[in-house]
Parts: C-alpha cells; sequence; structure tokens
C-alpha cells in the first residue's frame, strides 16, 4: 500500500502503478463510495450515445445466440457474391 496525500481542494493522485494494474489512462471518471471508514473509487464506463443500442437486452441476446450457433457449427464463411445472392427481405406495407 502506498500513501497518498490530498491536496487543500480535495484532489488526490492515484499512483502510476495503481493506474497501470486496472487500465486506466489519460481522464477517468469514478464513481465514489464511502465504506466503513475508506472512500472506495470504482471506475466508471461512459458509453456514447451514439453506441448505447449495443448494450440493448435484445442486442446482447441476439450476440448470446449467435455464438452459440457459432459454437454448434451453425455458421460459416461466405463469399461477397453469397451473400449478394441471398434473398431481400420483404418491405413491409404502410
Amino acid at each position: 500500500m502506498k500513501t497518498i496525500e490530498m491536496a487543500d481542494n480535495g484532489r488526490v493522485v492515484i499512483p502510476s502503478a495503481a493506474r497501470r494494474a486496472l487500465g486506466l489512462a489519460g481522464a477517468a471518471k469514478f464513481d465514489v463510495e464511502v465504506r466503513d471508514d475508506s472512500i472506495v473509487l470504482h471506475p466508471v464506463v461512459t458509453v456514447p450515445a451514439g453506441d448505447a443500442w449495443l448494450y440493448t437486452t435484445e442486442t446482447i441476446d441476439a450476440a448470446g445466440r449467435a455464438a452459440a450457433d457459432y459454437a454448434a457449427g451453425r455458421v460459416r464463411e461466405a463469399t461477397v457474391d453469397e451473400i449478394g445472392e441471398l434473398p431481400r427481405p420483404r418491405r413491409r406495407r404502410r
């Protein structure tokens, strides 16, 4: 354990060895928890709004099904020509 100092304005510097061990680089955000007589910092990952769709339950479930299909051998590589020959989905009428 390494002792660090807190500045008058409340700033602390996380030692470089600790940052490397957690894979932290550059600016980072943390959730702060006070636990008994300790301060615990939990790194927070912020997802850009444009990428939020990737983390929906539906997308995560679909990825799980795709991984299961791949593991079961129900997936194969296709050439660009083979993909071009696939039937196009029918458009819904409004």
